[in-house]
């Protein structure tokens, strides 16, 4: 997934009106670099171009890989900042 993709996404979810989310991501990367379109990449919310606050996370397979499985609650402020200004 391209990261133009990946920010499409969260505006879809966010837009949605769900309450939470529950997704991946690594602590590790200084900077997003997107992939091809079907490729894998190791992308961290809490940068640009997602800017994520601190969720709640957890290491999601910690003997195979760095990611962390978080959790968001997105009825606080920073998402409709985030919709104003990505989406």
């Amino acid at each position: 997934m391209t990261l133009d993709q990946g920010m499409r996404y969260f505006c879809n979810v966010f837009k949605s009106g769900a309450k939470v989310l529950i997704t991946t991501t690594f602590s590790k990367p200084k900077v997003n670099r997107g992939a091809k379109e079907g490729k894998f990449y190791e992308n961290n919310l809490s940068l640009e171009p997602f800017s994520f606050p601190q969720g709640t996370c957890v290491a999601t397979h910690p003997e195979h890989e760095k990611d962390l499985t978080c959790t968001y609650d997105l009825t606080e402020a920073w998402v409709q900042t985030f919709i104003l200004s990505k989406c």
